[in-house]
């Protein structure tokens, strides 16, 4: 079976900027920018790694061409994977515990 096939629902190309906040030791929150969005989850690239497993609070900025005014989309879930994708950049893949709200 493919990757696509084990997936709940349809991914969409989608760059916009992200923070990710959890706790570590206390808060914690990082910068990124979302690769792929759907209903159930996101695919992040972010400058710092988050353990699997990790329950993390997921706050999309929608602004750009064809958006009269940012839109703020919020969010929580788990970490299901992470993966290196070259030295010091990260793909986060986070899934939804419920659908993005906006905040």
């Amino acid at each position: 079976m493919n990757q696509s096939e084990r997936r709940a629902s349809r991914r969409f190309p989608l760059q916009q900027h992200a923070t990710l906040s959890y706790r570590n030791n206390g808060p914690r929150e990082i910068s990124a920018m979302t690769e792929n969005a759907s209903i159930a989850g996101v695919l992040l690239l972010a400058d710092s790694a988050i353990a699997e497993g990790s329950q993390v609070e997921v706050t999309i900025l929608l602004q750009g061409d064809g958006i009269a005014h940012a839109i703020r989309l919020h969010g929580a879930g788990k970490v299901v994977r992470v993966h290196e994708r070259h030295p010091g950049k990260f793909n986060i893949a986070v899934g939804y515990d419920h659908p993005l709200a906006e905040a």
